[in-house]
């Protein structure tokens, strides 16, 4: 029996991600460098045999899994259990803003996040 292959792929640019914007649940964009990051990631990924593709429910990462898959015949699973963690009030935030407003927060989410809350 062959070994399993598991391609773990992260979505395209975003614009929480030019604007520094904590996007855990807010489902932004993809920018124009996002759909050229997956238009590539469709090019890396068209010779090579994939089963199976999941995504969680945020447009950014189905989109980036259908680039993945495209012209396979595979259908994205689309699987609310593998979304993104919810970061509560501070969603849609800056992360600068979280640095003047709750620094010593944002210094347990980076240094210990097992215990930020």
């Amino acid at each position: 029996m062959g070994m399993t292959k598991v391609y773990v792929v992260r979505h395209g640019e975003t614009e929480g991600n030019v604007y520094g914007r904590v996007s855990g649940f807010v489902d932004t964009h993809l920018t124009k460098r996002g759909y050229a990051q997956i238009d590539q990631l469709t090019e890396r990924f068209k010779d090579i045999h994939i089963d199976a593709a999941y995504a969680s429910t945020r447009d950014r990462a189905i989109k980036t899994a259908k680039a993945a898959v495209k012209g396979k015949g595979i259908e994205v699973q689309i699987n609310p259990r593998l979304g993104e963690c919810s970061l509560g009030k501070w969603d849609n935030s800056t992360w600068g803003e979280l640095e003047v407003r709750h620094p010593d927060l944002l210094n347990t989410y980076f240094t210990d996040f097992p215990k930020w809350r």
